[in-house]
């Protein structure tokens, strides 16, 4: 690059929930995750826009209430997912995850139980994505463990991200005025 900009920047981006670029994305993952199904429906207010509807494990997902996707022309099935919040360092922020991918899973859970790793809590893990579409191809590479900065976790602890409002249609970052007595209503109402 010139000396117009260095050679590090970016354009940053605006949005909570972590989309994986190509090449490198590095994080810092710093919640569980909550773990689901998910699917996709159409906006009853704008039919140009697909909503997703998530479902706990073992909730029992009617037929019924899958659509055809106005993209492909096939159903959208189920698909597992876990969502967590992260430290997206490219964009230098707290942002949700959302992993459906099921080598991405494996990997961090083959990280999770292995005595050398453990918690990806405790290291930065590096995604790399490569392609696009059917043929996007990832790669989990865990980092040296090393101790998250204290305004990091300072930030992530102010923002008071409740994950679990995902399960009926809130938003996690605007959910601090719910208690943890109502989120367990939420989620017994939700099963």
């Amino acid at each position: 690059m010139s000396d117009f900009l260095s050679s590090d920047y970016s354009i940053p981006t605006e949005s909570n929930y972590m989309k994986y670029v190509q090449g490198d994305n590095l994080l810092r993952v710093l919640s569980s995750p909550i773990v689901g199904m998910e699917y996709w429906i159409t906006d009853p207010e704008d039919k140009k826009k697909r909503l997703p509807v998530r479902k706990h494990m073992g909730v029992n997902i009617p037929v019924g209430d899958l659509e055809e996707n106005p993209k492909t022309g096939k159903v959208d099935m189920p698909k597992h997912f876990w969502a967590l919040c992260v430290y997206n360092y490219q964009d230098k922020r707290v942002q949700i995850l959302e992993i459906t991918q099921k080598g991405i899973q494996k990997a961090i859970l083959g990280l999770t139980k292995s005595k050398g790793w453990g918690s990806p809590k405790d290291y930065d893990i590096v995604i790399n994505r490569e392609g696009e579409g059917m043929d996007t191809e990832y790669m989990v590479t865990p980092q040296p463990k090393e101790k998250l900065d204290e305004g990091i976790v300072q930030l992530y602890k102010d923002m008071n991200i409740k994950l679990e409002v995902l399960f009926n249609g809130g938003d996690p970052f605007k959910a601090d005025k719910i208690t943890d007595e109502e989120l367990e209503e939420i989620a017994k109402a939700v099963k």
